[in-house]
């Protein structure tokens, strides 16, 4: 454990207390043990002559108040605690234990001091997903709002951490504009618009014309119409994949945004001998398009699913389908001959239903959420589209009322006068002006919903009082706002008990809005949410599609959930018997035996190349490009995302190693030569090895036993999984996934180390407690924090360090309960 000396007596006065940080602050030096040890080991390759790795510990200055030579100092101490430093000749153990001592002190006091005066977390706004799932929860509405808002800067690999999170003019700007599309969604009065629409998609004016027009027509523009659709007497035949588009429901557009259940009834066509056939379910603006559902469809059967998804106003239904070849099996083509001759698989669609808005009365709940037990009355006759009215016996009263018992809503605790005021005097000054009850409310709230109080998290010094600890839990958990029963255990000053935050903790666990929890996370803390930066080389890489990436996705954020489930512990991220599978992503891993287009937890046959995090095609993605794998890149991830190694930046000098797809040289055969550089070699020994492990896996995460070329190399014939086509591939060298680690020990591929890291697992679970620990605070680990994470380390060992175990750890420790 790290030293954590007491650095003032319990009757410190605050006065006294930065005076003595400010000494350490502006003339402090190192103490003298940590100096001896720097003079005599350390300083041969580290000085002015030589700074090796571009660090001169005879110039580097202890002046801890500035972040970037603290950075510098624990760097230091990390690199000699890891037996890395120095490398020529190993002190005794004695000599070095003195030095971490001593330098582990001098840091961990200036730490304290500082944590001492500010707090750990300094005023932490929300981010915008926080914003958005707030306003949702606050609202009862569902309206996109995210994108109107600038994207949040990010620090310790988070962007909910508090120093990262600023505030700007433009930023106020948005939140207003965001407040007033998320008001206008809340209070509707127009006619009650709920209904349920079929669709027997024969009948439909768009698909009748499309039906209507024999193959070989001519266009309007002189070319040959290609007959791509076709029927049958109860049902719309689809044969098109994802690169041909997709048929859009005209019909199905709505005016109204609101979750709306869609249903449809679909059996495969045509595919006997073929792998299945997929529906995917999208919505549209005619612009832009997400997914909603997919689902597989087996021959012989037909299947009605159902899928629930969000709408905003004027979006609309599109059906593709996946997995057609538009090849059939007699060689013949979909365009040469047309659909009605076609004997290829495809969709044949029977109906669609659309329902919505799935709200359970109207005007809706959310308009109560605003206007509180204000009455709601019909009007005689509709005036504008509107068909109801707010009827106040008393104005000012309840509009004072009103905006009081939403700014205490909305600011996550209970409010007095001076909180209110100012909103409470926007709305009466409305009134007297004379405004609509509606307008002088709304805009009350309007002003509530870009205040400070609502914006940023209230968090007074020392510890947090309940209501503030209720926030802090919701906000790590959900992502959003605490509910009724965290507030109410809030009002009785109860929430404080261990007993009732661990229950509490397990109840929000055991939450589906936990889901936040696993995507945000997951997001950043493995970069998912790098998914679309690169997209693979089509001629490379033919089978990569949406579905695929889907997946992929899917794969990371199920695989933690399940460990967040079972408590599975902080080796799994290395490696598991277990994987997280749908069949679109089985197939690609060549997993047989899985149907069905959601993800379950799928034993590993012998001999198979997955499980764990790093095997996963999403994380083999993220760190590839769109034509090559990087080992560097690669085995940064693991170093840094799994077992917290923080490299440093490259020198100036390193240069760069530019990809070869023309297949003349291999990745390993650039590193070697990059790697003579002393400065380089010094980080790549211990990034590239885990990198080089990970070659057997390509760009898209399938296994490969050689390299695909775009240049020389032999044509062969591949098999696609999915679809059952032949893709035509050159063959460039064979992969090679040995290498050796920077203590020197060997592996021959994935398996060996696997095993070689399992070796590690502390360092795993400890860069994991890290990590959430610093999202759910909003402050990163400092070095004064590092005794605290080994306590919770120690107590969850016997759990194997179990990922809810950590998390109950750290929700009852004293870092998550004080500011």
């Amino acid at each position: 454990m790290n030293p954590r000396p007491q650095l003032f007596p319990a009757r410190a006065s605050a006065c006294a207390l930065i005076l003595v940080w400010t000494a350490y602050a502006v003339g402090a030096d190192l103490p003298q043990p940590a100096r001896t040890f720097i003079n005599s080991r350390c300083t041969e390759c580290h000085d002015a002559d030589t700074s090796k790795g571009g660090l001169d510990l005879t110039a580097l200055s202890p002046q801890l108040d500035d972040p970037k030579l603290e950075a510098k100092w624990t760097y230091v101490f990390d690199r000699v605690q890891r037996g890395e430093m120095p490398p020529k000749k190993e002190p005794p153990p004695n000599e070095r234990d003195v030095f971490l001592k001593s330098l582990g002190g001098f840091l961990s006091e200036h730490d304290a001091a500082r944590q001492a005066r500010d707090g750990r977390v300094v005023l932490r706004r929300l981010n915008r997903v926080e914003y958005e799932n707030t306003i949702h929860d606050l609202l009862r509405i569902g309206t996109p709002l995210r994108d109107m808002l600038p994207a949040d800067t990010a620090a310790f690999g988070f962007d909910n951490v508090s120093e990262a999170l600023r505030l700007s003019s433009s930023q106020i700007e948005a939140y207003l504009q965001a407040a007033d599309k998320a008001l206008d969604a809340a209070l509707q009065f127009g006619a009650d618009p709920r209904k349920k629409k079929h669709f027997n998609l024969l009948e439909l004016p768009n698909i009748r014309d499309a039906l209507d027009k024999p193959h070989g027509s001519l266009n309007s523009d002189g070319t040959k119409y290609q007959q791509i659709y076709g029927a049958l007497p109860d049902a719309f035949l689809m044969f098109v994949n994802d690169t041909f588009g997709g048929t859009i429901l005209r019909d199905s557009f709505t005016h109204y945004a609101g979750n709306y259940k869609i249903r449809i009834s679909v059996s495969a066509h045509q595919n006997n001998d073929h792998p299945v056939v997929v529906g995917r379910l999208h919505i549209t603006t005619f612009l832009l398009e997400r997914v909603a559902g997919a689902f597989d469809f087996a021959p012989g059967q037909t299947r009605e699913a159902e899928v629930t998804a969000w709408f905003g106003e004027n979006e609309g239904v599109v059906l593709r389908a996946a997995g057609c070849d538009q090849v059939a099996p007699d060689g013949t083509k979909l365009n040469d001959v047309g659909a009605e001759n076609y004997k290829g698989p495809g969709l044949a669609v029977h109906w669609i239903e659309v329902e919505g808005p799935l709200v359970e009365s109207w005007p809706p709940p959310s308009v109560k959420c605003v206007f509180g037990d204000v009455p709601v009355r019909p009007l005689d006759k509709p005036q504008g589209g509107r068909t109801f009215e707010l009827a106040p016996s008393n104005p000012p009263e309840e509009a004072a009322k009103e905006v009081a018992a939403f700014a205490s809503r909305a600011f996550r605790r209970p409010v007095k006068g001076d909180d209110t005021a100012p909103y409470i005097l926007l709305a009466t000054e409305a009134l007297k002006r004379g405004e609509s009850f509606e307008n002088a409310v709304r805009g009350g709230c309007k002003a509530i919903l870009a205040s400070p109080e609502f914006l940023f998290l209230h968090e007074e010094r020392g510890r947090l009082d309940d209501y503030a600890l209720a926030a802090r839990l919701s906000y790590f958990l959900w992502s959003t706002m605490p509910d009724d029963e965290l507030l109410n255990l809030a009002a009785q000053g109860k929430l404080k008990d261990p007993a009732t935050l661990r229950s509490e903790t397990e109840r929000m666990l055991n939450s589906p809005k936990s889901l936040a929890f696993v995507k945000n996370y997951c997001g950043q803390a493995f970069g998912l949410r790098n998914i679309d930066a690169t997209q693979p080389e089509r001629e490379l890489y033919p089978e990569f599609d949406g579905l695929l990436k889907e997946a992929m996705v899917a794969e990371t954020e199920a695989f933690f959930g399940e460990m967040l489930r079972a408590d599975l512990g902080a080796a799994t991220l290395i490696d598991s018997d277990f994987a997280m599978l749908n069949r679109r992503l089985a197939e690609h891993y060549g997993i047989p035996g899985v149907t069905g287009e959601h993800m379950r937890k799928v034993m590993l046959p012998p001999g198979s190349h997955r499980g764990g995090l790093m095997t996963q095609a999403g994380i083999l993605k993220v760190t590839a490009n769109g034509s090559l794998s990087s080992p560097v890149v690669r085995g940064t991830w693991v170093m840094k995302r799994l077992l917290g190694f923080q490299p440093q930046p490259p020198p100036a000098d390193a240069g760069s190693i530019e990809p070869d797809t023309r297949g003349t040289t291999t990745i390993r055969e650039q590193l070697e030569k990059h790697r003579r550089m002393a400065s380089c070699a010094a980080c790549h020994q211990y990034m590239d090895p885990p990198g080089f492990a990970l070659e057997n896996y390509d760009v898209i995460g399938g296994w490969r036993e050689w390299y695909r070329s775009q240049g020389k190399g032999q044509v062969v014939a591949v098999t696609d999984p999915t679809s059952g086509a032949k893709m035509r591939l050159r063959q460039g060298p064979p992969v090679d996934a040995s290498g050796v680690l920077a203590d020197g020990r060997k592996f021959a591929n994935i398996e060996d180390i696997k095993k070689l890291l399992l070796t590690r697992q502390e360092a795993v679970a400890r860069n994991l407690a890290n990590n959430l620990f610093t999202y759910a605070t909003g402050a990163g680990i400092t070095f004064a924090d590092r005794g605290e994470v080994q306590t919770i380390l120690e107590h969850a060992q016997p759990h194997a360090y179990g990922l809810r175990t950590l998390i109950h750890e750290i929700v009852q420790s004293r870092l998550f309960q004080n500011k």
